[in-house]
């Protein structure tokens, strides 16, 4: 065979090999084991099912350096106000994001258990990205995307997500709160209770200041009366 017809056979070879070619394999996307985890929403990796009605879907964007969220919250309408935060389990301390009657998301800081300790961080500090606020099919959906990290500010995910919601303005969320372990990249979670103030026992406490100051009145009567007396 000379050297002509040898060049064309091999390129034929080329063209028509003589075995077949296995495909180059796909990568396979990390999932979770947990079933629980499959989401039903486009652009998403995973779900968790925060209550009965609310729902946290999410991805890893941005080569693993940003969340990509979704919470829906079924029969919220266009009255629902929704958080989802990360800190230490504890509601004061907690960074998060909120929306409220279908606002855009926007980042806040929790200092303390009344309305007043809800303070939206200041517009240097506003950096979501694709937020968007709706009513869809009923429920109530608030989208964001937040970098984990970044200064100055708590890493998501480092430690624990807290998550609330209700109606109306932010106000009381009652027994509609929650505490979440999970790890964003796999959806393993684990669940705890959140450490909060319930509004019975702030009555209680109120009562409890009201009864010591009533019972302590005489005596601090019977004191001022005392120091007026002559010498």
């Amino acid at each position: 065979m000379d050297a002509e017809s040898t060049s064309a056979f091999a390129y034929a070879d080329t063209i028509n090999p003589p075995f077949p070619v296995e495909p180059t394999p796909r990568p396979t996307p990390k999932t979770s084991e947990n079933e629980d985890c499959a989401t039903d929403r486009l652009g998403y990796d995973f779900a968790v099912a925060l209550d009965g009605a609310t729902t946290l879907h999410w991805s890893l964007v941005e080569n693993g350096a940003a969340l990509k969220a979704a919470l829906v919250v079924a029969g919220g309408g266009d009255d629902a106000w929704m958080s989802l935060g990360w800190g230490d389990g504890l509601m004061v301390g907690t960074e998060c994001v909120i929306s409220e009657r279908l606002d855009l998301p926007r980042k806040y800081e929790l200092t303390s258990y009344e309305r007043s300790g809800v303070d939206a961080m200041p517009e240097r500090r506003q950096t979501l990205t694709g937020t968007a606020a709706y009513e869809e099919d009923g429920a109530a959906v608030a989208e964001f995307t937040k970098l984990i990290s970044e200064p100055g500010e708590k890493v998501v995910g480092a430690n624990k997500i807290v998550w609330a919601r209700g109606r109306g303005r932010i106000a009381n969320h009652g027994p509609r709160v929650g505490v979440l372990s999970v790890d964003f990249a796999t959806c393993d979670t684990k669940r705890s209770r959140v450490k909060t103030v319930s509004s019975k026992k702030i009555r209680a406490h109120g009562g409890l200041m009201l009864a010591a100051f009533a019972g302590c009145l005489p005596f601090a009567a019977a004191a001022a009366a005392a120091r007026r007396l002559p010498a």
